[in-house]
């Protein structure tokens, strides 16, 4: 037997069984993959309450991502409207993809933002048909995350109350009013909310009445002196099991004198 040639022969199988338990050990590594992007989490409480002609639609912003992790990068919201037949049993069907409102924070138009909530009020309805929205946050980079969506019918507003009046109680604001012909004895009336607006400040989202009120007296005693007070009225009923309120009453407006 050739010596040189066998010893050669075991040198390279030794060589190669050594390459083996090396490569083994140090294992083969994928490529680096880029770690996933934090996306907005959902916003919360999106409701839609009709008042009179228009939808007041609003929820709150998210503060945290899908993940869990704090959410530090929200830019904005795009709304969805959709439009559907009442008698659909899929409204989100046939589900609009065109923006309805882009809502940047930090430049916001056709929205007002009250702490951690945001609301628009929409008044291009028609009674009778379904409204569906559909809110998505998106981050600085334009990444769409989480979408919350609501959807109600939009009804025939009843007529607000008449007679609406205001008068200065001495520290107080007494408002007083007459129903409409179509509230009593409907057991579907529910009641009045009565919204008041500093002079100055953006027009309320609530009633200053923490529940509905029934009467047709109500007096204001958490007003201010040197200020003034726009008030407006709205009856409240339930229809077609939506709470829906009525358009404004003509509004009143007393202004208090310095030192009453």
């Amino acid at each position: 037997m050739d010596m040189k040639y066998s010893t050669g022969k075991g040198f390279n199988l030794a060589l190669l069984i050594l390459v083996f338990f090396f490569l083994a050990a140090c294992g083969v590594k994928a490529p680096v993959k880029p770690p996933l992007p934090h996306l907005p989490k959902a916003p919360g409480g999106l409701a839609m309450h009709q008042a009179g002609p228009y939808f007041l639609v609003s929820w709150t912003i998210p503060k945290t991502n899908e993940d869990g992790s704090p959410l530090q990068d929200l830019q904005g919201f795009d709304v969805y409207k959709t439009r559907y037949e009442l008698a659909s049993d899929c409204p989100e069907c046939n589900e609009s993809n065109e923006v309805f409102r882009h809502l940047d924070l930090e430049y916001l138009q056709q929205a007002s933002r009250d702490g951690n909530t945001l609301f628009f009020r929409d008044f291009d309805l028609k009674p009778d048909v379904g409204y569906r929205y559909k809110v998505t946050p998106f981050n600085r980079t334009g990444r769409q995350g989480e979408s919350a969506a609501a959807q109600k019918a939009f009804l025939v507003s009843p007529p607000p109350p008449e007679n609406f009046r205001a008068r200065n109680e001495k520290g107080s604001i007494t408002l007083d009013w007459s129903p409409s012909p179509a509230e009593k004895p409907k057991p579907n009336f529910l009641g009045y909310n009565i919204y008041r607006q500093v002079a100055g400040t953006p027009a309320p989202r609530k009633p200053i009445n923490e529940d509905y009120w029934a009467d047709n007296v109500f007096t204001d005693g958490t007003v201010e002196n040197g200020k003034t007070y726009t008030y407006t009225l709205r009856s409240v009923w339930r229809l077609d099991d939506l709470i829906i309120e009525s358009g404004d009453s003509a509004p009143v407006t007393l202004g208090l004198p310095e030192n009453d």
